[in-house]
């Protein structure tokens, strides 16, 4: 019930943020609130400000909703990322599953994440995973 309650806690501080126009700073402090860290990939909880504000295309808008799911998601994203054998791959899944391939991926995804990590600045990650496959 803690648990519950913290995250209903931080999802009306962030709702309210993003009509206060909110930073991208503002909203990762949130999201990093509200969330029980239990598998850390390339970017932990405690770098996400950092990494998203060098990688990910800034959006406004008046809809606070639209915007807090725009950088939800983006911070989602990132915990997705990891070393793999062959350079950087998007996970489908934080914890290992049984049923993955190397590197914990699934095939079903991949347009997905290459068409949403098309957006990174940072071009290596979605080269690397393509290479990968």
């Amino acid at each position: 019930m803690v648990k519950v309650n913290r995250v209903l806690l931080a999802l009306l501080c962030v709702g309210a943020l993003a009509s206060s126009g909110a930073t991208l700073r503002d909203y990762v402090a949130a999201f990093n609130a509200a969330d029980d860290e239990t598998v850390t990939n390339a970017v932990s909880d405690a770098d996400a400000a950092e990494f998203l504000e060098a990688n990910v295309p800034r959006f406004s808008c008046p809809d606070a909703d639209v915007e807090r799911a725009y950088y939800f998601r983006w911070w989602t994203y990132r915990k997705h990322l990891r070393r793999g054998r062959a350079g950087w791959i998007v996970s489908e899944f934080l914890p290992d599953v049984p049923y993955a391939g190397p590197d914990n991926v699934i095939s079903c995804p991949l347009g997905h994440h290459l068409m949403e990590g098309r957006w990174l600045h940072d071009s290596s990650f979605m080269r690397d995973y393509a290479k990968s496959w």
